[in-house]
């Protein structure tokens, strides 16, 4: 009976380690999508004209959804997980997955010949945004 408390006792430490080791790894992660999030907010306010606490928002407007979906895709594209980007955003990472997802969607619906000139200029602002976060890890992969 003792040897079998014992393995309990063993496994249960093992367990607590991992956990502790995962909330880390999840906390940097998140850290470092959050610094990417900064680095684009000033971009994301002059392109599409709402802030990070806009972003942040639950407002369904539809200009405001582009522009949530336009950062979930660029931060995606980036290399940060799903769920580190729904932490980060404050959403489930199912509703990250269905925005880059819309996003793809429209850029290939108007590389496809269909789209109108406001299409144009949102296309025009995601691969602005993408330009821009691709240089600044350069930058940061640099130093």
């Amino acid at each position: 009976m003792v040897k079998v408390e014992q393995d309990f006792i063993n496994r249960t430490k093992r367990g607590a380690s991992l956990s502790a080791y995962a909330k880390v790894r999840r906390d940097k992660e998140d850290s470092a999508c959050l610094s990417e999030l900064k680095s684009i907010e000033g971009l994301v306010e002059s392109l599409f004209g709402f802030s990070l606490e806009d972003i942040l928002s639950h407002n369904r407007k539809m200009d405001l959804v582009f522009a949530r979906y336009a950062v979930f895709y660029v931060l995606k594209g980036s290399g940060n997980g799903w769920s580190t980007i729904g932490n980060v955003l404050s959403r489930d990472h199912s509703t990250v997955i269905y925005g880059v997802n819309s996003i793809i969607d429209f850029i290939d619906m108007y590389n496809s010949g269909y789209g109108s000139g406001d299409d144009r200029r949102n296309v025009i602002k995601v691969r602005l945004l993408e330009r821009f976060i691709k240089k600044e890890k350069l930058k940061r992969w640099k130093k």
